[in-house]
């Protein structure tokens, strides 16, 4: 997720964002999710593995516009674009051809509707997503995630 986000922050003076990982962080592909945000115009370059992190990001926006993106390694990256859409510099038009975990990618969905944007669909492959700004609810439930009690 954080890679889109830092694709939207621009810090003045800063030459970009470098994401890295823990060895075992560092051995989980992305390049599905930097060459889809690369295809739009972002600025990310791999510092060690063509394929994995650490990554520099150097912020110019998200400029938006038609992308494919596999869904196929993993679902958090669909969400990750999805979720940063709103704040492109024109509508993302994303497409899905495959995805391993569509129920992730619903709740990404319906996240963003509870927080006031709306994403039009065709099926399960393309994603609309309006510019926008996301609205907090008056009250939102999170549920317990145990499976971040793995992580030290």
């Amino acid at each position: 997720f954080l890679t889109t986000c830092c694709c939207l922050i621009r810090a003045e003076g800063a030459p970009g964002t470098v994401l890295t990982g823990d060895p075992r962080m560092k051995e989980r592909p992305v390049a599905d999710l930097t060459e889809a945000l690369a295809k739009m115009g972002c600025d990310i370059e791999h510092l060690e593995s063509p394929t994995s992190l650490p990554l520099l990001v150097r912020a110019k926006g998200l400029p938006g516009g038609k992308v494919t993106l596999s869904g196929k390694v993993s679902s958090q990256f669909v969400s990750s674009v999805l979720l940063s859409a709103p704040y492109a510099t024109a509508p993302v038009e994303l497409h899905v051809p495959e995805a391993v975990s569509q129920q992730y990618i619903e709740m990404t969905l319906q996240l963003m509707a509870e927080f006031g944007v709306r994403v039009e669909r065709e099926g399960n492959s393309v994603y609309r997503v309006p510019l926008g700004a996301y609205r907090n609810p008056a009250r939102h439930d999170v549920e317990a995630d145990a499976s971040s009690a793995t992580y030290p």
